[in-house]
């Protein structure tokens, strides 16, 4: 069975080091990047980077986001200590996912003592071509003025087949074209 939505919880920082705050609360974040590690790519290939960014993956429901809220709001001088300047409970689930992921006022309460906010990103994703609906139209972004964050949050969240979807398109008609059908994406395949 595929999963209908997944849940990260996402720490960011100036002088952010994502593996101690991971074990000055006892979790298991997972560094993505971590202040002072020599940049890979982009401005700061070669150079020290000088923020950090950690990723813990939960279990996906409303139940699951209020039981780590307040692990957080327990361990809220922690965050500030370990130079946590951002939290973003991030979202990602299909349909079905939304319909079963409801947010109480006291975890936006909770949240908000957090200075936290949570983001929702609406994706169907199919594991395998034969899984896209037959005829039927999959939706991809449009990046007509985005800017730069945009596009990296979007490849940053984005499924393999997204950004298949996304690249064909572009490359079908870059006029702001907005959908296109499994039969193009079938035809452009080896």
């Amino acid at each position: 069975m595929t999963e209908t939505a997944y849940i990260d919880i996402q720490f960011k920082g100036k002088d952010f080091v994502p593996i101690a705050l991971s074990q000055g609360i006892n979790l298991p974040i997972e560094t993505l990047v971590s202040s002072g590690q020599l940049g890979k790519v982009g401005r700061y290939k070669g150079k020290p980077v000088p923020y950090g960014i950690g990723l813990l993956k939960i279990n996906p429901t409303a139940e699951t986001m209020n039981e780590y809220s307040d692990l957080l709001l327990k361990n809220k001088a922690k965050l500030k200590k370990y130079n946590v300047e951002e939290i973003v409970f991030d979202v990602d689930a299909n349909l079905t996912g939304l319909k079963e992921i409801s947010i109480s006022g006291n975890l936006l309460k909770k949240l908000s003592s957090l200075n936290a906010r949570i983001q929702f990103h609406n994706h169907e994703r199919w594991e395998s071509d034969s899984e896209l609906p037959a005829d039927e139209e999959v939706a991809i972004p449009t990046f007509v003025n985005a800017n730069k964050k945009n596009i990296e949050k979007f490849l940053s969240t984005a499924s393999k087949k997204e950004i298949k979807n996304l690249i064909i398109s572009l490359m079908e008609n870059p006029q702001n074209n907005k959908l296109i059908s499994k039969k193009k994406i079938m035809s452009m395949e080896d």
